[in-house]
This record gives C-alpha cells, structure tokens and sequence, in this order.
C-alpha cells in the first residue's frame, strides 16, 4: 500500500488532468471587462473617441467607454 502523501499526489495529478480550469485562471466578468478596457486604452495611447480611439477599437460609442470607465474606476495615469 502506498503512503498517505503519495495517494494524495496522484489525487491532485488526477484532478490537475482533468481539464478543467484552475481556480486561480477564473476571473470575474467585471475583472475581464477591465483589463480588456485597459489593454485597448493602452494600445490607443489613451485616446478614447476617434477614428483611431479605445471606443472605435472596442466597438462602442464613447460615452459607453466613458461610462464604463467610470464604473471600473479606470482613470488615466
């Protein structure tokens, strides 16, 4: 019989073999929503309306990102 401390390795090798996502890779939507907000924002340089701006990349009118922004409490750096 094996110890205690090996059974319970093969539990986890089991359960990480799963497929299914680790607790730490899920985020909330509200999380998600953010970074994806702020990724945008970064690659427009800040820029939120225009034709080269955050709002026109995302797909939304400025005053949804505004809006948004406020929401999240995304503020420019």
């Amino acid at each position: 019989m094996k110890n205690p401390i090996e059974i319970l390795i093969l539990k986890l090798k089991r359960y990480r073999n799963t497929g299914k996502p680790q607790k730490e890779e899920i985020t909330t939507l509200e999380e998600n929503e953010k970074s994806y907000i702020l990724k945008a924002l970064e690659f427009t340089n800040w820029k939120i309306s225009g034709e080269r701006g955050a709002a026109k990349l995302l797909g939304i009118k400025r005053t949804t990102l505004e809006s948004r922004m406020k929401k999240l409490n995304i503020q420019r750096p």
